[in-house]
């Protein structure tokens, strides 16, 4: 499929995915047009692109500013999320972008006649998968799985999700789903809770590197290129609401991602477990530390219980995604261009 001057509205286009989304959009040839309401995008992301596209400040949870930014596009992308605002709080932020803009969305689109709107969530919607013993996954975790849910970021994703699901077949409109798994890259989100984000800038700090549970979790770390080649990618297969796995394609526990990042970085730090002291709770309601990565308290202390590594076959087979960057390919990327902002 040729996208070259077709009119593509992103969501959340000023935010980190969103932007690089943008830039490779112009770079074949869309009309692109970004609504962000800049609560955690920066319009300085846009720079490169910025007398290309055009931009609207917006927010997707007002219908009405939805309505006027879809009118005349041919496909949506939404990226658009509070990312790393809310945490675990009693707040309000994911159910008002998540539910009701991720509704507002599929709605102007049905209206609009879009003829794809691709929804991008994210790998906590599964909630915590185990083996049936409560042990961590012992596979690659597939679209088919769901698991225990404990955050409402989680549930939001899963709810846009669902949405998604009953359009094609309630409308006529053509849509699918993005899980994203841990993606990273040049101007990711200084809020970014993902432990290589955190090890990278405690490199660069030259403070040790924290380490929460017993760090035997697996992670599948995902480049910033690869989720922008596989997003687009999607527009070539079945929009009839099916959700899709996007990875890196390999695989880490985070005691080896942390040595990982000591050598890329030639660091002079250490890695450093974190006490029971040093845990912190998101506010006074909140029972789980989550800041840390952990999930669960046990007779050894706060673990995180979650193995989150992709079978990505389905992406594969129905759209030809195939990541590119390995892990260690881009840490030395990220390091690089860490080291050009100072």
């Amino acid at each position: 499929m040729t996208i070259q001057d077709k009119r593509i509205l992103v969501t959340g286009g000023a935010g980190f995915v969103g932007s690089h989304l943008c830039e490779r959009l112009v770079e074949l040839g869309a009309k692109v047009v970004v609504i962000d309401n800049f609560s955690t995008g920066k319009s300085e992301n846009l720079n490169n692109i910025k007398d290309d596209i055009e931009v609207i400040v917006g927010d997707i949870s007002e219908y009405g500013q939805v309505d006027k930014a879809v009118e005349g596009c041919d496909y949506v992308f939404n990226l658009a999320y509070p990312y790393g605002v809310d945490g675990l709080g009693l707040h309000q932020a994911y159910i008002d972008t998540g539910v009701q803009g991720t509704f507002n969305l599929l709605k102007a689109s049905t209206i609009h006649k879009v003829k794809k709107l691709v929804n991008v969530s994210s790998v906590s919607a599964y909630g915590i998968v185990t083996e049936p013993n409560g042990d961590r996954l012992k596979k690659r975790i597939s679209e088919d799985m769901s698991g225990r849910h404990f955050l409402h970021y989680g549930i939001t994703k899963l709810s846009g999700e669902n949405y998604c699901k009953i359009f094609p077949t309630s409308f006529g409109l053509d849509t699918l789903s993005l899980r994203y798994f841990y993606v990273y890259g040049p101007r990711y989100a200084t809020y970014d809770h993902s432990a290589l984000i955190k090890f990278l800038t405690r490199c660069k700090e030259g403070k040790d590197l924290k380490l929460f549970g017993d760090g035997l979790q697996l992670r599948d770390y995902t480049y910033v290129s690869d989720v922008v080649e596989g997003t687009i990618q999607s527009l070539n297969c079945r929009g009839n609401g099916e959700v899709y796995n996007l990875s890196g394609g390999g695989e880490s526990n985070i005691v080896d991602l942390a040595k990982l990042v000591i050598k890329t970085t030639n660091a002079d730090v250490n890695i450093k477990r974190i006490t029971e002291r040093d845990l912190v709770f998101d506010d006074e309601w909140v029972r789980i530390p989550f800041r840390g990565g952990v999930t669960k308290l046990t007779d050894e202390g706060w673990v995180d219980e979650r193995n989150y590594v992709a079978d990505i076959s389905k992406a594969n087979k129905d759209f030809g995604y195939k990541p590119k960057v390995s892990l260690e390919q881009g840490v030395k990327k990220m390091w690089e261009w860490l080291n050009e902002q100072s």
